[in-house]
């Protein structure tokens, strides 16, 4: 009797038991995240934060986490459904470090592994140019500006400030169109319609242009 009073009771715990729920990131603006690896995104942007849930419990909600030397700080919490989530995290502080921690109304169920972020400084966009009057039949084209990348991370993302020439070459190496900017000044290249590279010196880039549409192409200046 007391053995089957004994089995009862492992098996009613056993079936009474609430499977462990855990939580992961995946990818942080759209790039896997990697032990020791640290992601870049700037000021300003709008990033993709994404990953994964096993187990959710009832009610569930989802809080990313920014990490300082000093405190961890709630960025944004958000319901979800389903196993996967996707989180839109807009930039305004600098934490060097993301976490995600699962919910179930007001409780801590779980909590990611901590993924590391460089928080750049913000894209510093071209004045864009307007579009062209009078387009010719045929002709497309190609609205960008020329970006200074690069530095040490986490590097720079910004319009050239001085004045500068850009063309638009076509594949047979004849320069269709050029356009004259000042500093901070984006183009608007008016072309035939068909695939060009951009070029300002050392700054290249690539188009494709389809008759009476804008093409949205920058050319950019790599430096270490």
């Amino acid at each position: 009797m007391v053995a089957a009073l004994t089995l009862a009771f492992v098996t009613a715990a056993i079936a009474g038991a609430s499977p462990t729920s855990a939580i992961k990131l995946g990818r942080i603006a759209g790039q896997r995240v990697l032990p020791g690896y640290s992601e870049t995104v700037r000021l300003g942007q709008v990033v993709a934060v994404s990953g994964a849930v096993t187990h959710r419990p009832a009610h569930a909600r989802i809080q990313l986490q920014g990490g300082t030397t000093a405190a961890w700080h709630a960025l944004l919490t958000a319901s979800f459904h389903g196993d996967h989530f996707t989180l839109h995290w807009h930039v305004r502080t600098r934490p060097f470090q993301l976490r995600a921690v699962l919910l179930s109304r007001r409780h801590r169920i779980a909590t990611s592994a901590v993924a590391l972020v460089l928080v750049g400084p913000a894209i510093v966009r071209c004045h864009p140019a307007g579009s062209p009057a009078d387009l010719p039949a045929g002709d497309g084209w190609i609205e960008g500006g020329v970006y200074l990348q690069g530095g040490p991370a986490p590097g720079i993302d910004q319009c050239q400030s001085g004045s500068s020439t850009v063309a638009a070459t076509s594949v047979s190496g004849s320069v269709v169109a050029s356009q004259n900017l000042a500093g901070g000044d984006g183009y608007a290249l008016v072309v035939p319609a068909g695939s060009y590279q951009l070029r300002d010196g050392e700054c290249t880039g690539e188009a494709t242009v389809i008759a009476g549409r804008r093409t949205v192409a920058d050319t950019d200046c790599d430096f270490p």
